[in-house]
């Protein structure tokens, strides 16, 4: 089973074969077949095992699912009948650090050093990219490098896990014991940390448009602020 491979990094369920991304040889085609009704039940299975609904009306989900992210879409096939389509993120359960990075060539000492050093010193940081490009590894490592002060971790999903060397308070839009469709927005959870958590730092996960005007006033606050956004270049990002 795919979701068992830990070098695999994401899984593409669509009626036909399904293909993964490894974190070595890249996209993969399977020699798994799916067959419309096939996607269809697995896709609900999945759903129900999160604990979400999903309905025609309310077609594009994203949801946790037992530790890795799932991003279901229901696609209209014609008037009687749709399409199933999902996307199973992994998380790495040893994501690469800092030395790797540099080890692998991905960035250089001076490179990183610059970035830690504003880390820091507690400026505002916003890593952009694709899908697949590293966003989430570039912040972990530069997580590593934050001194022993408070951290407010906001992610939709549980994408990083930081382990108790740091005072950690972790918070996201879903609360246990709560409807999965109640949904707190993340621009409100990270007024309320600014308001009565005093964090030394706050990592968000991934940002969406709705949360980018709360990130940019976290700029202000001198707290140290980590981000990550998806967009293929700067000039996207500022007209996203």
């Amino acid at each position: 089973m795919p979701v068992k491979d830990p070098e695999i990094e994401d899984i593409y369920a669509a009626p036909g074969r399904v293909c993964v991304r490894h974190r070595k040889y890249g996209v993969l085609i399977t020699n798994i077949v799916l067959k419309d009704v096939e996607c269809k039940a697995l896709v609900q299975r999945l759903i129900r095992k999160a604990g979400w609904s999903i309905t025609i009306g309310d077609s594009l989900k994203r949801m946790p699912l037992e530790g890795m992210r799932l991003d279901v879409t229901i696609g209209e096939l014609n008037e009687v009948s749709v399409k199933y389509y999902a996307t199973i993120r992994k998380f790495p359960q040893n994501p690469y650090s800092a030395a790797h990075l540099i080890a692998n060539g991905t960035m250089n000492e001076w490179v990183f050093a610059y970035l830690a050093t504003l880390v820091l010193n507690k400026r505002t940081g916003l890593i952009i990219g694709p899908v697949g490009s590293g966003k989430t590894t570039l912040l972990w490592s530069l997580i590593g490098v934050i001194p022993l002060e408070k951290i407010v971790l906001i992610q939709e999903v549980p994408e990083i896990r930081l382990p108790s060397l740091w005072p950690l308070e972790e918070l996201g839009p879903y609360r246990p014991g709560i409807s999965s469709d109640v949904v707190i927005p993340i621009h409100r959870i990270i007024e309320d940390t600014l308001r009565g958590k005093s964090p030394g730092y706050i990592i968000l996960g991934e940002i969406h448009q709705e949360e980018g005007y709360a990130w940019a006033q976290l700029g202000r606050t001198k707290k140290g602020t980590l981000a990550t956004f998806h967009a293929d270049d700067p000039r996207q990002l500022y007209w996203l």
